[in-house]
């Protein structure tokens, strides 16, 4: 812990009378130093801070009006506060030009020690509480200072972010035509192969030709969801009241029809209504409900619920559960990286993007998702929204 004693400067060149001044106010626990001239007072301030001096006047020498006006030249010791303390009977001369001079007090002896110890002790408690607030001052400052580079950071961060997002875009739609063009002649002469030459290809060939079809619809369907991930991440937000229940009713209605040899149970909470942009959390909620779709397909009864329940604040906590095939709740985070699969192809086909866009879409409304699950015995997807 830092000395909390301060300096306080006796100054007086007879040795009794600075024995009685600091014998007075030796009990304040004060770092008392005495100087039996002003010469000496003076060369003690050159290098040392103090926070009164108590000065005598009619000193050999120089005396204490002398003393002062040097003292307060000083750039270090301007504006310590000095107190006169003399047995010399002075007029209101005397005392104007010690005024004049920044003294703060002008005292006669004998003085009365509870006087001199209350006057001491205030002005020491000023020059700690002083002190303080100039330490205060410095360590607000470096803080300032330094919140000034993490945003001036934050800034260049976040124009890095805006042009490597345009890069991105510009990317996007690059690859999306010069990808695209040569993908639709593949598949095109692939069916031209087949109808031209179907017969003449034994078996092996035909199964060559229809993987060669099946990985061109596989490409194109990835292009279109890294674009469908670059627009979510670029769209301006347009908001307006939501409603979640009869968005996800109509986008599983849809889902329903394509795949009518599917028996799926349906259990869509009413009433959800959030504040969002509609085109984007109708992204999202297509691509949750095709996930559990998905994922349910190989259970003979499968159910998906949605449903929403409060969160503190505004927020609204929703969520979509399903019974399907679920995932190692140890695999939670990684769900929502792009390409991040954790079923094979054979057994749940899928470009691994779906996720990373809703992901996108609720970070772009300030809310949050996560998922529960375990394996073979469903999964829930969890995400908050502003409520209406």
């Amino acid at each position: 812990m830092p000395d909390q004693k301060v300096n306080v400067l006796i100054v007086n060149d007879n040795p009794s009378a600075l024995l009685s001044l600091t014998t007075v106010l030796e009990n304040l626990g004060e770092r008392l130093v005495p100087a039996l001239s002003a010469r000496e007072a003076l060369a003690y301030l050159l290098n040392h801070d103090v926070a009164v001096i108590l000065l005598d006047v009619n000193m050999p020498e120089m005396d204490g009006y002398e003393a002062a006006s040097l003292i307060r030249q000083r750039t270090r010791s301007q504006d310590t506060p000095i107190i006169f303390v003399t047995a010399m009977s002075v007029g209101d001369t005397a005392k104007a030009v010690a005024y004049r001079l920044g003294a703060v007090d002008y005292l006669f002896t004998p003085v009365s020690p509870e006087i001199l110890r209350a006057k001491v002790s205030w002005f020491a408690d000023l020059y700690r509480k002083t002190n303080q607030v100039k330490q205060q001052s410095a360590e607000l400052s470096a803080a300032n200072s330094a919140l000034e580079q993490q945003l001036s950071e934050i800034l260049r961060l976040n124009q890095e972010l805006e042009t490597a997002n345009e890069q991105l875009e510009a990317f996007s739609y690059s690859a999306s035509h010069d990808l695209r063009g040569p993908l639709r002649a593949i598949r095109g002469f692939s069916y031209l192969l087949q109808e031209d030459a179907g017969e003449r290809l034994n078996k092996t060939c035909q199964e060559h030709v229809q993987q060669i079809v099946t990985g061109v619809i596989k490409m194109d369907q990835l292009i279109e969801d890294l674009l469908q991930l670059a627009k979510v991440t670029k769209a301006e937000m347009r908001t307006s009241s939501v409603d979640l229940s009869n968005l996800a009713r109509g986008i599983a209605v849809e889902l329903a029809q394509e795949h009518p040899e599917r028996h799926v149970e349906l259990d869509i909470a009413e009433g959800v209504n959030v504040r969002g942009d509609e085109a984007l959390l109708a992204v999202a909620l297509r691509n949750l409900l095709q996930n559990a779709f998905k994922f349910t397909s190989h259970r003979p009864e499968a159910r998906i619920e949605f449903g929403a329940s409060s969160e503190s604040g505004d927020a609204l906590g929703c969520w979509i559960r399903d019974n399907g095939a679920g995932f190692n709740s140890g695999n939670a985070e990684r769900l929502f990286s792009p390409f991040c699969r954790l079923h094979t192809e054979a057994d749940f086909p899928g470009t691994g993007i779906g996720l990373a866009i809703v992901q996108r879409v609720i970070r772009k409304h300030g809310g949050k998702v996560w998922a529960e699950g375990e394996v073979d015995r469903g999964a829930t997807f969890h995400f908050t929204l502003p409520g209406a």
